[in-house]
């Protein structure tokens, strides 16, 4: 049986806060710009409220349960369940989160059945019928694989939908 997490040397607040710094931020600071690169670039406090949260520091996870919301600025990430692997130092390895994932921004959404983030690759991959949307396009496929150091994407599979509004001339 592991130890109370509160009684480790990483504060559950303190966890919270890191657990979607990495996700929310960009992971280097050569990747923040006066331009926003899409969802995973706001600034100051992060709240999660979830109906449940597990945590063993032995095997280094955190588990998030039911009605998962994590919010940072105008981001919000919303699941059924969040799990979240840390070193002993409280630094995020993977955040997995599952079931209705949603993330929005502003105008701007990807919905998922999955969403998998990667430290070390600086890569969030949305599978389970992934679809990227903003007021001017949409973007569906298999998988979107999201660098957060550069802002770019992959999508396989991939179907475009550009909406284009009437012109005024009414053509």
């Amino acid at each position: 049986m592991s130890k109370p997490f509160l009684n480790k040397q990483i504060p559950l607040n303190g966890l919270l806060i890191t657990l979607l710094a990495f996700v929310i931020l960009p992971l280097s600071a050569g990747a923040a710009t006066s331009t926003e690169k899409g969802f995973f670039n706001d600034k100051g406090p992060i709240e999660i409220t979830s109906d449940r949260l597990v945590t063993d520091n032995e095997k280094g996870l955190a588990t998030f349960s039911g009605n998962v919301v994590a919010t940072q600025g105008q981001t919000t990430l919303k699941a059924d369940w969040m799990e979240v692997q840390y070193k002993k130092d409280g630094e995020i390895k993977v955040i997995h989160a599952k079931g209705h994932v949603v993330v929005t921004k502003k105008d701007q959404k990807v919905t998922a059945r999955e969403a998998l983030y990667y430290r070390d690759k600086q890569l969030i991959v949305f599978t389970g019928n992934p679809v990227a949307e903003d007021p001017k396009t949409v973007v569906r496929g298999s998988r979107i694989t999201y660098n957060l150091q550069t802002g770019n994407s992959e999508v396989e599979n991939s179907h475009l939908t550009i909406k284009q509004e009437p012109r005024k001339d009414g053509s």
